[in-house]
């Protein structure tokens, strides 16, 4: 009777109720804050399980027209657990491997069992925050899609705002992703280029003329590195899937050639040294044809094949460089300096700086 057809309802209660829904919103939103600060309170690092619970909230609160998620929190988790994953990597990732890490046998295996337990608390910790932001994404699409959709569906301000926060929400996770696993790369490349640095030996690739070397083993710092590339393979086959892992395999290839022949060139070789360093590259080449992308397979053969100018003897370098290679001479003299005898050998009566730079 009072309020007929004609009555603006919204008026009629502003008019009425106009000082109390003047506060009604903070100490709502403060609740919402209260809730979600418990909830996440209780989560460690990304999980399905928070995501979930907002789901349900939100799909109960959709048929009231209500909110149980304060603005950007979800946004919010999702980043906020990708940094806390990268800053662990960080920490993790600042000492290198080495043999105490290990204990006190170093074998393929021991070596094997510890870097996986360095990967996982590492760079691990990151591909799985990555792998649960990509689950937790596409639970939310789904969630969105099969809950809220269809109730906005009848005002385009209110459906073109869900859109929008959605689609600002993806686009933030997955460009933190990309970061994450970025910087997660490179501390974790940071670690093994320390590991090389530090466990690397000269004696490696000139030992003494009476020390009996394993050709058929690699060096020490060789397992050790080795090592955690293939616990970092390993790990990311088991928690990205599709365009993500095979982005991650191939630049995790790529800066594993790039920091091979950086690390090379920080030593000189005997002959027996370069055949330490030639089982040594292959034992990365092995580690490496997981990733199974054929310009990576290219990349480890090249390395291995400019290996040999470290082993055959001066006056064959000539025909190998311009027959077998096909590389420039400028190219083949950044390895063949590294030659022991790079100062010393002559062919005929030339020098090899000579012969190959044209001296």
């Amino acid at each position: 009777e009072i309020v007929r057809e004609a009555a603006d309802v919204q008026e009629l209660a502003e008019e009425s109720f106009g000082e109390h829904l003047a506060d009604y919103p903070t100490p709502e939103l403060s609740w919402l804050q209260m809730l979600h600060n418990s909830t996440m309170s209780k989560v460690g690092r990304l999980a399905m399980e928070p995501v979930n619970q907002y789901c349900s909230w939100n799909a109960e609160a959709v048929d009231r027209s209500q909110s149980w998620l304060p603005a950007g929190s979800g946004g919010r988790f999702l980043t906020g657990g990708l940094a806390g994953a990268g800053a662990q990597c960080s920490t993790t990732c600042a000492s290198p491997f080495t043999p105490a890490t290990v204990g006190p046998v170093l074998n393929r295996s021991s070596a094997a069992k510890a870097a996986e337990k360095v990967v996982e608390i590492g760079v691990g910790s990151v591909l799985e925050a990555v792998g649960q932001a990509s689950t937790i994404i596409l639970a939310v699409r789904q969630h969105y899609f099969k809950v809220v959709e269809k109730q906005v569906q009848g005002s385009a301000p209110d459906a073109a705002a869900c859109t929008a926060g959605l689609a600002g929400m993806v686009r933030a996770t997955e460009d933190r992703i990309l970061s994450s696993m970025q910087a997660a790369i490179t501390a974790f490349f940071g670690q093994v280029d320390r590991t090389l640095t530090s466990e690397q030996k000269r004696i490696d690739f000139r030992p003494l003329l009476d020390m009996a070397l394993p050709l058929d083993q690699p060096t020490d710092a060789c397992l050790l590195a080795s090592s955690l590339v293939d616990a970092l393979l390993r790990f990311a086959s088991a928690t990205l899937q599709a365009t993500n892992l095979t982005s991650f395999c191939a630049e995790v290839g790529r800066r594993t050639h790039g920091l091979l022949v950086g690390h090379m060139q920080r030593f000189s070789f005997s002959t027996t040294g370069a055949l330490r360093w030639k089982r040594d590259v292959n034992e990365y080449t092995e580690t490496l044809q997981v990733v199974r992308i054929q310009a990576i397979d290219e990349k480890m053969e090249e390395l291995a094949s400019t290996a040999n100018m470290l082993v055959v003897a001066p006056d064959s370098l000539l025909g190998l460089v311009d027959s077998s290679m096909r590389i420039s001479h400028r190219t083949a003299l950044s390895t063949i300096r590294l030659r022991e005898d790079f100062r010393t050998a002559k062919v005929g009566t030339s020098t090899l700086a000579a012969i190959f730079s044209g001296e």
